[in-house]
Formats: C-alpha cells, structure tokens, sequence
C-alpha cells in the first residue's frame, strides 16, 4: 500500500474508502473490482450507505473499462491510471 494512501485514510476517515481487491486474494479483497464497488452504488442509492462521489482506479485497460461502466451512470468524477506488464 502507498505510504500517503495510508495517511489519506487516516486524516479523512469519514470521506475516504480505499478498497484493494485481487482476483487470488493475495492482496485486499478476493475478488473482481466491480464486485465491492457494485456494493458500495448499491447501498448509494438504497440509501444504506454514504454517496460515492469519486472512483479512482489503476490497473489495466479491461478492468478500467467495468470499473467506467459500472459507475458512469452514478459518479461523476472518476480517475483512471492505466498499468502495463512489460
């Protein structure tokens, strides 16, 4: 985890969740990004959880594009930085 993720974190708990997922689990989440980030719009708009105002996402093209997909129709700011394997 980046050192300055971390500090984020703890000075804006109430403004800030930091999700990690891996599709082996060998960091974060064991999971597909969309799978807590479906959860997290989900509860948005049924209201049992806090608004989702911005999604920042790294890794490559393919996962970048579900993540877009999936909260194009509810954020409005969303951050993208695209990974590659050389």
């Amino acid at each position: 985890m980046d050192e300055r993720i971390g500090l984020l974190e703890t000075e804006f708990p109430e403004l800030l969740d930091v999700i990690y997922t891996t599709n082996d689990g060998s960091f974060g989440i064991k999971d597909f990004v969309i799978g807590p980030l479906k959860e997290m719009l989900d509860k948005m708009k049924d209201g049992s959880g806090r608004p989702v105002g911005e999604v920042v996402t790294i890794g490559p093209p393919m996962m970048m594009k579900a993540v877009s997909d999936l909260a194009n129709p509810t954020v409005l700011k969303q951050w993208q930085a695209l990974t590659l394997s050389w």
